[in-house]
């Protein structure tokens, strides 16, 4: 009798642990469907359907995987949401509505542009419309620099032996220059390691159009006696923007040491230097 009690009392308790190991590995998450707006609250006499950007609504079983979520998107790390599947994500439409799948128990976690991602506890509530202060935008406004002073490009010469090919972009802003005036352009080339100017390369000059004109009224102009009448470019000098290209050869005695190229600039008119 008490082998059989005992047989009995096993196979019970067998039985037992099978009937509660069922339902313990059988637990699911009951799916509902979650909808709302998100608003835009950054003006604070109305909120209006945000509607300036896409707002990202992510799907979480539990609370807990929706902080972990939110923590990693406050820290502008993406990778936790690349890698959930594409019913766990959705995204506002232009009218800031959204529509999504979701464990009742579960939680949602927004993600506005910039702003700090929200989390929101389902607790069972099928219609959950939430509030972003994102600012309020402004038209699109294009800002354009203006150049105001000579600036040449910042570019790397070669030295190939004893050689140096220094090259280079001059950007004349717009103003400048002046059909009176001239622009002398003087390159020369500097030892790295002495500072020492090692030569004074060919410059360039632009001439406006009435420039030979008004020295000549002015003050008798000889074109032949100026010094710098060999290197006047066929190019005159304008008030528009202008881009001047420009590259040289130079012959330098170590080709060991290091080169820089620099340059001189100038810009006169038949009274005064005006740059």
């Amino acid at each position: 009798m008490n082998r059989k009690r005992i047989s009995r009392i096993g196979k019970y308790v067998l039985v037992t642990m099978l009937l509660t190991a069922v339902p313990a590995s059988g637990w699911a998450q009951r799916m509902i469907k979650v909808s709302g707006t998100v608003y835009n609250i950054a003006d604070k006499k109305k909120k209006v359907p945000f509607s300036g950007s896409v707002v990202y609504v992510y799907s979480c079983k539990t609370v807990a995987a929706a902080k972990d979520l939110k923590n990693s998107l406050d820290k502008d790390n993406t990778n936790f949401a690349l890698f959930m599947n594409e019913d766990e994500r959705a995204e506002t439409d232009a009218n800031g509505y959204y529509e999504i799948l979701v464990p009742d128990n579960g939680a949602l976690v927004f993600k506005a542009g910039l702003n700090k991602a929200i989390l929101e506890k389902v607790s069972n509530r099928m219609k959950i419309d939430v509030e972003v202060d994102d600012g309020i935008y402004l038209k699109e406004v294009v800002v354009t620099g203006e150049l105001k002073q000579i600036q040449p490009e910042p570019k790397a010469s070669r030295l190939i032996g004893n050689r140096f090919y220094p090259y280079n972009t001059f950007l004349v802003p717009h103003g400048e220059g002046n059909k009176y005036s001239r622009l002398i352009v003087q390159p020369y080339v500097l030892n790295c390691t002495t500072n020492d100017t090692v030569a004074f390369l060919k410059p360039l000059v632009y001439d406006g159009k009435e420039y030979h004109l008004t020295q000549t009224r002015r003050m008798g102009y000889d074109l032949k006696r100026d010094a710098l009448e060999p290197y006047i470019q066929s190019r005159p000098l304008v008030n528009e923007r202008m881009v001047i290209e420009w590259q040289d050869t130079v012959t330098v005695p170590d080709p060991n040491v290091n080169y820089s190229c620099y340059a001189d600039f100038c810009i006169e008119d038949y009274n005064n230097v005006t740059f």
